[in-house]
């Protein structure tokens, strides 16, 4: 009977001292000094989503529009189909 009175006792010691460092612990979580890094974190990452999401459609657009003017011209720029095959391809349509 006396040991499980001392156990008792152990058992009620560690489950006080676990909830009092669990109410330490969520003290110093809420504290005031965290508050300016999360918001600077916080604004940091708005501005980031943003700023790329404008950047991929910046190089999409200006994609689009450079295969627009590269195919528009096919035999002269960056993509530029050699010439003898088309006049070889139009000599044999033609014979």
């Amino acid at each position: 009977m006396d040991a499980q009175r001392t156990l008792q006792a152990e058992w009620l010691g560690l489950t006080s001292d676990g909830a009092r460092t669990r109410i330490i612990l969520a003290s110093q979580l809420g504290s005031e000094s965290a508050r300016p890094i999360i918001v600077v974190v916080g604004f940091a990452l708005m501005m980031c989503f943003p700023v790329r999401a404008l950047l991929a459609m910046a190089i999409s657009v200006g994609g689009a529009i450079f295969l627009l003017l590269e195919l528009n011209r096919p035999f002269v720029g960056l993509m530029a189909i050699d010439g003898s095959s088309v006049r070889n391809a139009i000599a044999l349509l033609g014979s």
